[in-house]
């Protein structure tokens, strides 16, 4: 494993701390209606055990498998509702530095056909390089690029009710004319390789800042800074990414 690319176990704990701020000042009022329906499906994860039971949960894990999703509020934009919903997935641990990590965040929206719409994005460590590869990984940075589903290599679009491994045929049929097969042009349009975005990250708690800050904007960050006060005493590189954030500011 390249030391490099690898992320500390308090890294990973103060990942943890971002994303349970999130979870603490979202406002989970329900949209109704057809949205309203299918984010129900997602079992939200709750404040406590992100602060408290999932740093402990042995490694590799994906969260949405043991504890839930993260059900953020929706995003600040005028028009119809859109509201994300994360799940992480965290690689072995090895001594004590972790392998690898991706925050997959999915955008679920109102259709004015009153039908619900999915774009996915993945917020993901480094790639690494693989043993006897002449070539350097593409992207060996932290990056975000944009998904289908909730695994690495899926063929559906992301929806709830999808297991890893079962048959899919790219999404949650509607039996709306036209929708469907909508549905199925936007999944093999979707460019999941290239582009990959850098981001301004090189740990993982920089990483999940990151992915508050592309929903709300970098004001969300300050407010999770007053959710979690730990967040303003930490140094480092997690401190280096956490100014590069706010230095707008």
């Amino acid at each position: 494993m390249n030391e490099s690319i690898a992320f500390g176990v308090d890294d990973l704990t103060l990942m943890w701390r971002v994303l349970g701020a999130w979870v603490r000042i979202s406002d989970r009022t329900d949209p109704g209606g057809a949205l309203g329906t299918y984010i129900r499906e997602f079992r939200a994860v709750q404040y406590k055990p992100l602060l408290m039971a999932v740093p402990k949960h042995a490694l590799p894990m994906r969260l949405h498998d043991n504890f839930g999703w993260i059900v953020g509020s929706p995003l600040p934009r005028e028009g119809l509702s859109v509201i994300p919903v994360a799940t992480v997935s965290v690689g072995p641990l090895v001594g004590d530095r972790v392998s690898e990590c991706a925050i997959r965040v999915a955008l679920l929206r109102d259709r004015a056909d009153l039908t619900v719409e999915a774009e996915g994005w993945r917020f993901e460590s480094g790639e690494q390089p693989v043993d006897g590869q002449l070539t350097p990984p593409a992207h060996p940075y932290c990056h975000v690029q944009a998904i289908t589903g909730w695994d690495r290599d899926p063929s559906c679009l992301l929806h709830p009710t999808h297991e890893e491994g079962a048959e899919c045929d790219g999404l949650d049929p509607t039996d709306v004319q036209g929708v469907d097969g909508e549905r199925k042009r936007a999944a093999s349009a979707t460019l999941v390789r290239h582009p990959a975005f850098p981001l301004s990250a090189s740990t993982l708690t920089g990483m999940a800042l990151n992915v508050v800050a592309a929903l709300y904007g970098v004001s969300a960050v300050l407010d999770l800074l007053q959710v979690e006060a730990v967040l303003q005493r930490v140094d480092g590189e997690v401190r280096r990414d956490l100014e590069r954030l706010v230095a707008s500011i």
